[in-house]
């Protein structure tokens, strides 16, 4: 029951990768001021990292569990998970909607949010297409190239 309640892998990991995302290009503004509060701005990321980890948990679990590798999903049944993957999402979208309708980002930036979002969601949603070949990782991965494609731009 300890190990249930302290095996964390994927928040940690998400919150690695979210600071990473967020911070790094934060490190370059002058005014540090003018952003406010940056757990705002890390909130929409930490969430669309924690749904993606256990996603990739989810599917992973058969392997990790012939490889003795610890997961959240060795923890919780496949209705929980997608029900911490959907509100993960629901936070995630909560998160960037409030940063778009204070002005705080811009509608490209949301826009790239919400495909991750929805990204997301798809997997959650059809498992048993995204199992087959794999595809969950392809698509899993593509979320992180979505913001490159739209970084031109912004």
């Amino acid at each position: 029951k300890i190990k249930k309640m302290l095996f964390l892998k994927e928040v940690y990991i998400a919150l690695v990768v979210a600071l990473g995302f967020g911070c790094t290009p934060f490190l370059e503004v002058e005014d540090k001021w003018a952003f406010g509060d940056i757990k705002l701005y890390l909130a929409p990321l930490f969430f669309i990292n924690v749904a993606n980890l256990i996603l990739f948990s989810l599917f992973d679990k058969d392997a990790d569990e012939r490889t003795e590798t610890l997961s959240i999903a060795h923890f919780y049944n496949k209705r929980t998970l997608q029900t911490i993957v959907a509100i993960s999402l629901l936070a995630s979208i909560t998160y960037a909607l409030i940063l778009w309708f204070g002005s705080h980002i811009s509608p490209l930036a949301l826009l790239v949010l919400l495909l991750m979002q929805l990204t997301l969601m798809c997997i959650c949603l059809v498992p048993s297409y995204f199992g087959e070949q794999d595809r969950y990782r392809f698509y899993g991965d593509l979320i992180y190239v979505y913001p490159l494609i739209a970084l031109p731009f912004l």
